[in-house]
């Protein structure tokens, strides 16, 4: 996959992704700490900004600031877990992040639970439909965040 910045990601059948810059015509260190890292999923968002996760080294969300990338990793140091089942961007521009320990909102850059009550639940994918998005769990159930009512709540209390 292309960014918007010329540069090229790569996923190897071993899952670790590389990152080639087109206009430097080399390798790039796209986490900032020398390491390669294990990812299954990567997406270019809307902005331009890059995202890649898994469920080995957590999430990788790379921005560019006047052309350099800004990496910042997501994984078991700050969100208590490396297992992310999906990076969603709603219509808002607010991120998402499914793990297995919950739901994790970004807020100006600062990762937080938003877990519905005491539940904790195992979340795998997400979709935005009508102002809504929909989260799915591992769990059998469906949760529901509304820009309106401003929360995750159980789909039941829509009925």
């Amino acid at each position: 996959m292309e960014d918007k910045n010329g540069r090229i990601w790569v996923s190897t059948t071993s899952r670790f992704v590389n990152c080639y810059d087109t206009n430097t015509e080399s390798f790039v260190d796209y986490t900032g700490k020398g390491s390669s890292r294990n990812y299954r999923d990567m997406k270019v968002m809307p902005n331009g900004d890059v995202w890649l996760w898994g469920i080995e080294d957590g999430a990788c969300h790379i921005s560019y600031m006047a052309g350099k990338a800004e990496p910042v990793l997501y994984d078991i140091n700050n969100i208590g877990t490396n297992v992310i089942a999906f990076v969603l961007k709603d219509f808002s521009g607010e991120t998402w992040i499914g793990t297995d320990k919950g739901l994790v909102q970004i807020v100006n850059g600062i990762p937080k639970y938003a877990n519905t009550g005491n539940h904790n639940y195992t979340y795998h994918s997400a979709i935005e439909l009508k102002g809504r998005i929909y989260f799915f769990t591992n769990n059998d159930r469906i949760l529901v965040f509304d820009m309106l009512r401003e929360g995750v709540r159980p789909l039941s209390d829509y009925h």
